[in-house]
């Protein structure tokens, strides 16, 4: 969704000379979280076809999910910051690439997919440290932001 048009598009976004790095400081390591969440999809879906209509667990799926994205998140969240300043610099001194993020924001397109560019302009979700903060969260921090993603959107 947002790496190949950066890549592909003519005339480019980014200058080409600066587009791998920038790449590279935004999404980081984000094919290997991807590559995480669709073994877990695919794990869920075979749970669901085997055991349907009536699903026992899917606590063993999802507990091998969490020990498995443990290492990449570790590595993904501190890069955030550099996401964030990577992607906020771009959007200042780049009208193009402030362009090409509005209209992948409000695309009717991506709404299904997770919005990885305007995630990563956001503050980092975390869990609420108090059962009060729990229970006054957002309700759009919940799995809204958190989707699997089909490779059509990446």
């Amino acid at each position: 969704m947002y790496i190949q048009p950066l890549r592909t598009q003519e005339p480019p976004i980014i200058a080409r000379e600066r587009l791998e790095s920038f790449i590279t400081d935004v999404f980081h390591n984000f094919a290997e979280i991807y590559g995480h969440h669709r073994k877990l999809l695919d794990q869920l879906q075979e749970i669901q076809r085997e055991e349907h209509p009536i699903i026992k667990s899917v606590t063993a799926a999802v507990f091998d999910a969490a020990l498995s994205f443990r290492e990449a998140y570790l590595e993904y969240i501190p890069n955030y910051p550099i996401a964030a300043y990577r992607i906020a610099d771009e959007m200042a001194n780049n009208f193009e690439f402030k362009t090409f993020v509005d209209v992948c924001i409000t695309s009717l397109r991506v709404l299904p997919g997770v919005l990885i560019l305007s995630i990563a302009m956001y503050a980092s979700f975390r869990l609420p440290s108090s059962r009060h903060e729990e229970l006054h969260q957002p309700s759009h921090t919940s799995t809204s932001a958190i989707r699997v993603t089909s490779e059509r959107h990446i």
